[in-house]
């Protein structure tokens, strides 16, 4: 072969490989499709909601049963990841819902310019005890989820709420442990009347004292209403009580120490009906007016007895009593009504997370803030007319029965208060009952 083929051949054999290394040589990654901002699904008081639709979610995770009694292991500083996020399993109230939820999670940056709202309440005696101040802290939280901010708490009264629950998914303790911002307005809404959405608008960071279930007040603002409607949470829902399991358990887990109790008290007593007795306390130095009078609690033990023997003989499996009063005399009876492998309670002394002296209630909140876990815990609850109880069996949807007395005192009231309708079968499922005063 002559010299030039030679180099001919060369030639064409190096422009081949070349141009195999052209062809197979990754070209540039496609841009990513933009993320959604949080405004085109969130609104605010002076938005135009009524050409914003919410887009299906992307991806939908299988709903967790918070009823159960599997408890998330603890960790020493809990941090939200929204990565594959799977929600809380009273959030997926509905696919709307749960994606407006995903979205909050999800667009920190925007939070962060919006603002923030804190929930506070620093004077004791203006909030009341746990359960009402769960609602006011359920219903502020909601607020922050309308207007698109961050949320936090300033809870230091009886003693720090961080002590005893720690963040899920809501960083709400940011602002405690960093607290840079001074204290300088509280603002409660209605019964006051004062339009406090208002004013939050306009301010970086805005704190609220309330202790109300404000969603009916929300429905009742044009703007806020349709914002609820967009949120997924429309006229069905006019109360905390279909709502408050999403919002707890988005904010609060156990802390350790309230975990391992919570889990000590399971494993003993795997299936119990829950019981929450107020009758306006018996102790001393606690000053709380009458609540409910002795007849009205002998028929709760009436329905207490009778679901348990419904649930023992169709489900043939042991189920324990678990009690939480206000009233060492009730205390007392319960014992003589029942032996101990039946009934179980939190030892020590009852106490008032507000109406105590603030050293025994900070000491006794511990034990306030179990009992209240505990309530929701169980296959059922027998309860008193007390946001205590209704934020215990809120929190886990707890199909429960409520046994409260009429404003006159002549009678009572049995009422089921179901989340799912046929979970105990359908005897249980009735219309509000009226019983007039016993005789004697």
């Amino acid at each position: 072969m002559s010299t030039r083929k030679l180099f001919m051949v060369v030639v064409g054999i190096t422009a081949l490989c070349f141009l195999q290394i052209i062809l197979h040589r990754p070209g540039p990654s496609p841009a990513p499709k933009p993320k959604p901002k949080p405004q085109d699904l969130l609104t605010s008081q002076n938005a135009d909601t009524t050409t914003r639709t919410v887009p299906p979610p992307e991806h939908t995770q299988p709903a967790t049963d918070t009823t159960s009694t599997q408890l998330s292991e603890p960790e020493d500083q809990p941090q939200a990841s929204t990565h594959g996020l799977q929600l809380p399993g009273p959030c997926e109230l509905s696919a709307t819902f749960a994606e407006y939820i995903r979205r909050y999670l999800e667009n920190a940056d925007d939070r962060e310019k919006n603002g923030m709202i804190v929930w506070t309440c620093p004077v004791k005696g203006r909030c009341g005890g746990l359960g009402d101040k769960m609602k006011g802290i359920a219903s502020t939280f909601l607020i922050a989820l309308l207007l698109n901010r961050n949320f936090g708490v300033l809870h230091d009264s009886p003693t720090e709420l961080h002590d005893h629950v720690v963040p899920n998914l809501v960083q709400w303790d940011s602002f405690v442990r960093n607290r840079t911002y001074p204290v300088v307005i509280h603002d409660r809404p209605p019964p006051d009347g004062k339009d406090v959405l208002s004013k939050a608008i306009n301010k970086k960071i805005f704190y609220m004292e309330t202790n109300q279930d404000l969603v009916s007040w929300l429905h009742s603002l044009p703007a806020y209403s349709q914002s609820l409607h967009m949120m997924g949470i429309d006229d069905n829902c006019m109360t905390l009580s279909c709502i408050y399991g999403c919002l707890n358990s988005l904010l609060f887990k156990p802390a350790p120490t309230l975990e391992k109790a919570i889990r000590e008290k399971m494993v003993q007593h795997p299936r119990y009906v829950s019981v929450q007795i107020r009758m306006g306390s018996d102790v001393k130095g606690w000053n709380d007016p009458m609540r409910q009078v002795q007849y009205v609690t002998d028929a709760q033990w009436d329905e207490v007895d009778k679901i348990r023997e419904h649930l023992q003989k169709t489900q043939n499996q042991n189920v324990s009593i678990y009690l939480t009063t206000d009233s060492i005399h009730q205390a007392k009876r319960a014992q003589q009504r029942y032996s101990d492998d039946v009934l179980f309670t939190v030892e020590g002394p009852v106490t008032h997370a507000d109406r105590s002296p603030i050293h025994v209630a900070a000491e006794g909140f511990w034990k306030v803030m179990l009992d209240n876990w505990l309530i929701g815990g169980g296959v059922h609850a027998v309860i008193s007319n007390s946001g205590f109880s209704y934020t215990g069996v809120w929190r886990t949807r707890l199909n429960s029965t409520v046994v409260r007395m009429n404003k006159n005192r002549t009678g009572y009231f049995v009422e089921p208060h179901n989340f799912s309708p046929h979970s105990l079968e359908d005897w249980i499922v009735v219309p509000s009952e009226w019983r007039t005063k016993k005789k004697g």
